[in-house]
């Protein structure tokens, strides 16, 4: 039986990211960056993303960004999923939780972590995770054709981090859980996360303006049900 790779540590990202700071500074302008999410709460998983907040000093363009993000996940050896602060203000409820309890890279990371409480997520903050992202999508594809959705970047890039976000939950949903609602294919739904975040060659957005039309509300219902 093949050998599970060892984890890396919150310690060694942090040292990295240190290091890495006064270069990112310059080349980005970035004005802060901080670690959330499982790596911080100490439940990361060997498929888990490093999720990092960042502010910048100046508005940055999203190839900017994606090219920041590509760096730091290089630099680093594993995906990081980069999220801006400024664009909390359209999540304000998991905007609340990451400002809470994210952790700035400075040299006195470890006594802010002390300092903070890092209580484990209950399912029920993934299930409401996920009704956010439904909504959000349900809102901004609205009344709108597949033309006008190729048209915007911006709103397919907003969809596609959407149904990441989505793939993601429910691998954090208890698996006796799901098996009570298997007119869903779960497996499916985790593997959309892996299969657009891994998307080199390119998103299918007729695949995926049909998973929106068609398939994510039915999603989105089943788990509303489940609160």
């Amino acid at each position: 039986m093949p050998k599970e790779k060892t984890l890396p540590t919150l310690e060694l990202f942090m040292e990295e990211l240190l290091s890495l700071l006064p270069y990112l500074r310059e080349r980005y302008g970035v004005k802060e960056l901080g670690v959330f999410g499982s790596y911080l709460r100490g439940e990361q998983r060997q498929d888990s993303d490093l999720d990092l907040l960042v502010d910048f000093e100046k508005d940055i363009s999203l190839w900017d960004v994606m090219e920041l993000e590509e760096f730091l996940s290089e630099r680093l050896g594993v995906r990081v999923d980069l999220i801006m602060k400024s664009s909390l203000r359209f999540r304000p409820h998991t905007a609340e939780k990451i400002l809470k309890s994210y952790v700035p890279v400075m040299e006195n990371w470890k006594d802010i972590i002390r300092q903070k409480e890092m209580p484990k997520r209950d399912y029920r903050e993934y299930i409401k995770d996920i009704l956010q992202e439904c909504e959000f999508v349900r809102k901004y594809t609205q009344g709108i054709e597949y033309e006008d959705f190729l048209e915007s970047d911006l709103l397919r890039h907003a969809v596609v981090r959407a149904l990441e976000v989505i793939g993601e939950a429910v691998k954090n949903l208890p698996n006796e859980l799901l098996e009570k609602y298997p007119q869903i294919e779960w497996k499916r739904v985790k593997g959309m996360r892996d299969r657009l975040a891994h998307a080199y060659f390119g998103v299918d957005y007729e695949l995926l303006w049909k998973v929106v039309k068609e398939e994510l509300p039915i999603l989105c219902k089943v788990v509303r049900d489940m609160l």
